[in-house]
């Protein structure tokens, strides 16, 4: 503000200064009795007007582009101390899903750091070179060269605003490169359930009839078979509309039943083609509740390579004839100046699968949890948060096996304002507590001692973004 006052004062004086010196010319060039004194009014006045919408023209134009930011700078990162309960290294408690209840459960430090380069015309188009880098280590040193798995997880441009779109195109965005697309989570188990990042191209925010639509092609390398060129594609068109989203993707992937070990002959059944789709609900703020928060429902269902539901081709190791549903729902709200709620549900099925010795597998997983949150004042709060993780998988070859795990973690919070459920940064001191079933052993080997049934964790951590 001080700047703009300043350039306001300066033209001030230069125009006071150009009109001195107008007026002195004018008078030294036309003798008084030729022009009255109402007409050389009339031309300092003029004169006057026209500087002014000079100057704020300059004014604006300088005010627009300081408002143009020509790097952005954005980050996320956890890091902390995990300890079991004999003062040793801790395990996160887990089912063995990609999922888990994360407050005082996670024993990583993750980090991703972006850089964005804006470009701006005066004709109002944009475009932005997007680059992320990420990393991420399990071991306390602080020397983590041979550990880490430093990756660049973005690189792609996107452009809007052009002029020659008009009509649906008017307000669309093009992207091509290697991004985040189509990513989103349930936040208190950091369970994506539909993550499209890969490389590719596409458009979005294409208006058609009362709503947008958005169409991206994007490939990815199967994670077990890099050496043999397969790759998956997937043409993923979502369209959006009021409180609702519906999406369908369609995935091919050539050869990919001819590429395994031909050892084993069961792996001709791999699927080359599949499809999946998904449709979203957002209901008004907090199930109706209250409107200080939000609230959506989502059911997913796909065959083939799409039952690998949410990624754009999974894996590889999907079947023909495998299919997979899910249904789920999550939420956040304000529910006073002292509590804020998140809660989540997740059940999801998987048929028609195989093991990796070619016997059929069924799978189902089911999830529930909550994270209250207590203010203490603007700097302390009490986070709190229980989660139950279900998984039965039934096998041809080893039998049914089926079991549970429920943790309860307990977490004083400092954050700079405890008004913000979403703000960041939070510094975590923690207590957790785990009991399970004894089944898990067959199903996870990560779990800490299946024959206690139970498990303490104690730590701290930090967790930003911005």
């Amino acid at each position: 503000m001080k700047s703009k006052n300043v350039l306001r004062w300066l033209t001030c004086l230069a125009v006071a200064g150009t009109m001195s010196g107008v007026t002195m010319a004018a008078e030294s060039a036309t003798p008084v009795s030729v022009i009255s004194n109402e007409e050389l009014l009339e031309q300092r006045v003029a004169t006057l007007e026209q500087l002014m919408a000079s100057t704020q023209e300059t004014v604006a134009s300088v005010e627009k582009k300081a408002s143009y930011q020509d790097f952005e700078f954005h980050g996320y990162a956890r890091s902390g101390l995990l300890m079991n309960s004999s003062l040793r290294g801790g395990t996160p408690f887990s089912t063995g899903r990609t999922s888990k209840y994360r407050l005082g459960n996670e024993d990583e430090t993750y980090m991703e750091l972006e850089l964005v380069k804006n470009f701006y015309l005066e004709d109002g188009s944009w475009a932005k070179y997007h680059v992320m880098l990420a990393d991420s280590v399990e071991s306390a040193n602080d020397w983590t060269s041979d550990d880490g798995a430093l990756n660049m997880r973005q690189a792609f441009v996107e452009m809007g605003n052009l002029p020659t779109f008009t009509g649906a195109f008017e307000e669309s965005v093009i992207w091509a490169g290697k991004r985040f697309y189509g990513r989103d989570d349930v936040h208190i188990n950091d369970f994506y359930f539909r993550d499209y990042s890969g490389t590719g191209g596409g458009i979005q925010n294409v208006k058609l009839g009362a709503g947008h639509l958005d169409v991206g092609l994007i490939g990815r390398d199967f994670d077990d078979v890099d050496s043999t060129d397969v790759e998956v594609y997937t043409l993923d068109t979502r369209y959006r509309i009021n409180n609702w989203e519906f999406e369908v993707a369609l995935h091919s992937a050539k050869d990919n039943d001819t590429v395994r070990n031909p050892q084993a002959p069961w792996q001709e059944d791999l699927a080359d083609t599949g499809y999946q789709g998904y449709v979203n609900y957002n209901l008004p703020g907090f199930y109706g509740m209250t409107d200080a928060g939000f609230s959506r429902i989502y059911v997913q269902g796909g065959s083939g390579l799409g039952s690998e539901l949410g990624r754009a081709g999974g894996y590889g190791g999907n079947y023909d004839d495998q299919v997979a549903y899910r249904a789920g729902s999550f939420g956040q709200a304000t529910l006073s100046d002292k509590w804020d709620i998140f809660v989540t549900t997740t059940f999801e099925q998987q048929k028609d699968k195989k093991d990796g010795l070619g016997q059929d597998v069924e799978f189902t997983w089911a999830s529930v949890g909550a994270r209250p949150v207590y203010k203490i004042n603007k700097n302390f709060e009490l986070q709190f948060e229980v989660g139950y993780d279900w998984v039965d998988v039934e096998d041809t070859e080893n039998g049914d096996k089926d079991g549970g795990i429920w943790k309860a973690t307990f977490a004083p919070t400092f954050k700079l304002d405890t008004a913000a459920f979403w703000g960041r940064p939070e510094i975590r001191t923690f207590v957790t507590y785990a009991n399970w079933d004894s089944d898990l052993e067959d199903l996870n080997n990560d779990l800490t001692d299946y024959s206690s049934g139970d498990g303490w964790n104690f730590g701290v951590q930090a967790e930003v973004w911005f």
